[in-house]
């Protein structure tokens, strides 16, 4: 924050920085969201069809 206060940060310069940020993070976040509940789905399956064995 400092730094953004020293060099005269802008809230047009704010606001980049939080599009720049949300557009990656939405990137890298949903990806791995959905390898994550692709596997808890699977493994819940399975569980599911053991159990009723």
């Amino acid at each position: 924050m400092k730094k953004y206060e020293e060099d005269g940060d802008t809230i047009e310069d704010q606001l980049t920085r939080s599009l720049e940020y949300e557009s990656a993070s939405l990137k890298s976040n949903v990806r791995l969201q959905i390898w994550i509940y692709s596997i808890t789905l699977t493994l819940a399956l399975i569980a599911f069809f053991i159990y009723l064995a």
